[in-house]
């Protein structure tokens, strides 16, 4: 048997193959470098491997009239911390993958002149309705020099690596779903308790902005501050509890402590101002 050392063309092919697989690798590495920095861009995080998306039913988008609280009471504290770093990562990540024209996650997401990233057929469609008139950018309105698209593969990557936890494709994504984490922080934050535990309820995002919140933590200083260190000190988890449920145990064993020792005295929202109704949400113009 002949040493395949000595034979060129052996060697010559299994230097191709090496080379061939050094190449891909470099080409993984610049995809994982170009998502790490487009986080860093966003100041958000990279998800560790370990952390991997959440599938079925927890990661069902908003639209299938999932119930964030009915999933995650069932489940233990790790998975819930998953899925609100998860859930966290999806909101801060979807309005880039949204393209400006269709209202849908880009599948082949193109570059134009002006720098924006849009859906290939969304933006040709745009191109051909223009015809041969000044074509202006859909975004800033301001002329386009060229019609030249340019692949973006980062766009592209962050979508497929995602896609279970993204909306449907195909589906337009509604306004609601593309307001930024520090909007729905704000507006949990003038709730009172009943009303932040129903929207908590009713929708992952608002659970996902309230976790990374204080907003049970300001209700509780607020409502019960006299019960604050005692339900702090009964509400220790022995195996380690995320801040929300434990923010939300506290302010349960205050609560009921209160009517307990004090049956008279109601919570501020009932003393002072009428109860929160809810949200209503009013399109700007």
């Amino acid at each position: 048997v002949a040493n395949v050392i000595e034979d060129p063309w052996k060697l010559k092919e299994m230097l191709e193959q090496a080379q061939r697989d050094l190449n891909a690798l470099r080409g993984h590495c610049r995809k994982l470098e170009a998502q790490v920095a487009v986080f860093g861009a966003m100041g958000m995080r990279a998800p560790s491997p370990r952390h991997a998306p959440c599938t079925g039913d927890i990661a069902r988008d908003v639209d299938g009239n999932t119930s964030a609280e009915g999933d995650l009471m069932t489940v233990g504290v790790a998975t819930r911390g998953r899925f609100i770093e998860n859930r966290l990562v999806i909101m801060g990540l979807l309005p880039s993958l949204v393209c400006p024209l269709s209202s849908e996650i880009m599948r082949d997401p193109v570059c134009a002149a002006d720098g924006w990233t849009y859906e290939r057929r969304a933006i040709q469609a745009y191109f051909g309705n223009a015809g041969k008139a000044l074509l202006l950018s859909p975004v800033t309105g301001q002329r386009l020099v060229s019609r030249a698209l340019v692949p973006c593969h980062v766009v592209a990557q962050i979508v497929k690596q995602h896609l279970p936890d993204l909306p449907p494709l195909a589906t337009r994504v509604s306004k609601l779903q593309l307001i930024h984490q520090w909007q729905l922080q704000e507006i949990l934050s003038y709730l009172d308790a009943p009303s932040l535990a129903r929207c908590e309820a009713s929708w992952p995002s608002f659970l996902a902005a309230s976790a990374a919140s204080v907003a049970w933590q300001s209700l509780l200083a607020r409502d019960f501050p006299f019960h604050e260190a005692a339900a702090a000190e009964h509400s220790t988890p022995p195996g380690g509890e995320v801040p929300l449920a434990r923010a939300r145990r506290c302010y349960a064993i205050a609560a009921r402590a209160a009517a307990l020792t004090r049956p008279a005295a109601k919570p501020c929202w009932e003393r002072g101002a009428p109860a929160s109704q809810g949200l209503t949400l009013v399109a700007s113009r």
